[in-house]
């Protein structure tokens, strides 16, 4: 995925996560939750931006600057710190678990719709993979479709497996928290033994 988007991805799939618990979390609970976004993070999101970043970097930066000349490591760590921010988004989404639906909804839509925005901006760019030079020389040959390119093949496999992980991180977390009942829990036991009920002429029933 683009670099100038997975910020703002991994920020929405962090708040979209901390949807799944079905209440309050405890402190063994959140600390759970945490580990699951952390794995989550290092296992899917981070493979799949780092390695974006690496094969085409100056597709990874929209060709705005020549990725050739920026050093490899930059580019992975960058990819890395936006990977932290799922733990960021799964943070700041626990803290409005108890706020309403609405703000909830917008915690997530607006990094998703922001980086909507920047794609759509910049599906020209983003619609070619090749080097920086043959994107400013607007080459045929050094350029090709991303949609039928192996890079762009990959490219899709990372992204699914980006949206089945925070599925399943999102189904493991759905089992964390207690829901909350606006119904009394019934009441079992041995019921209370008492005397019997007197009938309105003061006669036992029983005798």
């Amino acid at each position: 995925m683009p670099l100038l988007v997975t910020p703002l991805l991994a920020f929405a799939i962090g708040t979209l996560l901390a949807l799944g618990p079905r209440g309050p979390l405890d402190a063994r609970e959140q600390r759970f939750a945490t580990m699951g976004a952390a794995a989550y993070a290092a296992l899917c999101f981070f493979p799949a931006a780092a390695w974006a970043a690496a094969t085409q970097p100056s597709w990874a930066l929209a060709y705005v600057i020549d990725g050739g000349r920026v050093p490899a490591v930059l580019l992975v760590a960058v990819a890395a710190a936006s990977s932290v921010l799922v733990l960021l988004g799964l943070r700041a989404g626990l803290s409005f678990a108890q706020a309403t639906v609405d703000r909830r909804a917008a915690l997530s839509a607006a990094p998703l719709a922001a980086a909507a925005v920047v794609l759509v901006f910049q599906a020209d760019r983003l619609g070619v993979v090749g080097t920086h030079l043959a994107f400013v020389r607007a080459s045929e040959r050094g350029l090709e479709p991303l949609l039928s390119s192996r890079f762009g093949v990959v490219l899709a496999v990372h992204d699914a497996l980006i949206v089945a992980g925070a599925l399943l991180t999102y189904r493991a977390m759905a089992a964390l928290g207690d829901a909350p009942s606006s119904e009394p829990k019934p009441r079992f036991g041995r019921p209370k033994l008492g005397r019997p009920p007197v009938t309105s002429g003061g006669t036992n029933p029983f005798g």
